[in-house]
């Protein structure tokens, strides 16, 4: 099966571990999720995380409420399958969004899914602007992640980690895209 093979591609992109990061260590957090807690993909059209009025504008404290609610959209996408408000939100430029929107749809579209509780920011700092543009430094909480097959059974287990990230955001319309998001080693 391909969600098998998915393994790989998916511990490198999406949830790399780090020697860098300070992490949980190997054992469930009572607060994570098990593989017996295996939610169904949305197979409806649903809105997901909406878009805070906080998020709105184009000056540095918009652009800090969007990076949240930009993590909220990819732990959505984990958990349900459906990556079109993560998409929306990410700019075609953005290579990293674009991995982890397809290597999502693959798995979902291959019978597997994800349990987890997604991920969150835990901590994020501006450094630097360049004209428009708005660059944030972040240490992110990636929660532990189990990766089903289409059977129900267990592929891959990812343990928490706190990863340091770095993100740039451009205003567009009335929000911002994603126009980079980087794993820091």
């Amino acid at each position: 099966m391909r969600v098998r093979r998915l393994t790989a591609g998916l511990a490198a992109t999406l949830l790399l571990p780090l020697g860098a990061c300070t992490g949980g260590d190997s054992e469930a957090d009572p607060t994570e999720p098990t593989s017996a807690e295996t939610p169904t993909p949305t197979t409806t059209k649903r809105d997901g995380p909406t878009l805070p009025p906080e998020a709105q504008g184009d000056n540095e404290a918009a652009a800090k409420a969007f990076v949240t609610f930009y993590f909220e959209l990819i732990s959505d996408a984990m958990v349900t399958g459906d990556t079109s408000r993560l998409s929306e939100f990410s700019s075609p430029e953005c290579t990293t969004c674009g991995s982890y929107v397809a290597l999502i749809d693959e798995t979902y579209s291959e019978g597997g899914r994800y349990v987890t509780r997604g991920w969150s920011v835990e901590a994020t700092a501006a450094v630097g602007n360049t004209g428009e543009q708005h660059h944030f430094a972040l240490r992110t909480l990636q929660r532990r992640r189990i990766l089903l097959d289409e059977h129900g059974d267990e592929v891959d287990v990812s343990r928490r980690e706190v990863t340091p990230m770095r993100i740039i955001l451009q205003p567009s319309l009335d929000s911002w895209k994603v126009i980079r998001l980087d794993i820091v080693r």
